[in-house]
């Protein structure tokens, strides 16, 4: 099998300010979704590594990949709250891997 590590996420069309007023937004920019999705990523794997090595890395990353990380969006899915629900509990629901994926474990 290939090796793909990769994120589902849910993105709202908007957003709330600090005097709660809902902004709807109609248009979230891919490229800005790419090189944002690649930094926050990037910086927290630093600092969870907290190794030199992983700087070099990081920088090799950003040269060659310089258009951020590859997003997957979807236009828009126009579904009820119900059906957005069963969308998301759908991932969120189950493991990451199957169990008959898993070859061996300490007890750690």
């Amino acid at each position: 099998m290939k090796w793909n590590p990769h994120i589902h996420t849910i993105v709202t069309e908007g957003a709330m300010g600090d005097v709660n007023i809902f902004k709807k937004f109609d248009f979230i920019s891919y490229n800005a979704l790419r090189k944002r999705f690649q930094k926050i990523l990037l910086d927290l794997l630093e600092k969870s590594l907290n190794s030199k090595n992983f700087k070099i890395l990081k920088n090799f990353i950003y040269k060659k990949s310089n258009k951020g990380f590859y997003v997957y969006a979807e236009k828009k899915y126009n579904q009820s709250t119900e059906k957005m629900i069963e969308y998301a509990v759908r991932y969120t629901g189950k493991p990451a891997m199957a169990e008959s994926r898993i070859l061996d474990y300490d007890g750690e």
